[in-house]
């Protein structure tokens, strides 16, 4: 017989938000847009526009934050670059922010 745990509506999403993956794509231009980031995961996936004004690894983490800011997690994250195309990364969440 196994454990009954009832959690509520907050523990349910930060355990949600705790075990996501985060991942960035740039998007090429189209004739009526300029470069984007999509970044998805398990929870949504939203697209941001790409300033271009910075390092493409910050533009990326920009984007992933804000993707988080949208969903409420107050979390860290750590990314790294995909092996198979520099246009692409991918972030895992860490601690909450600050710790």
């Amino acid at each position: 017989m196994g454990w009954v745990v009832s959690l509520t509506k907050h523990e349910r999403q930060k355990m949600i938000s705790s075990y996501q993956t985060i991942v960035t794509k740039l998007l090429p231009p189209t004739h009526k847009r300029g470069q984007r980031i999509k970044v998805t995961a398990y929870a949504g996936s939203i697209i941001v526009p790409y300033e271009g004004s910075e390092r493409a690894e910050r533009e990326h983490e920009k984007a992933a934050i804000e993707f988080m800011k949208r969903k409420g997690w107050d979390h860290g994250i750590i990314g790294g670059a995909s092996p198979k195309t520099e246009r692409e990364m991918f972030w895992v969440l860490t601690e909450k922010s600050g710790q």
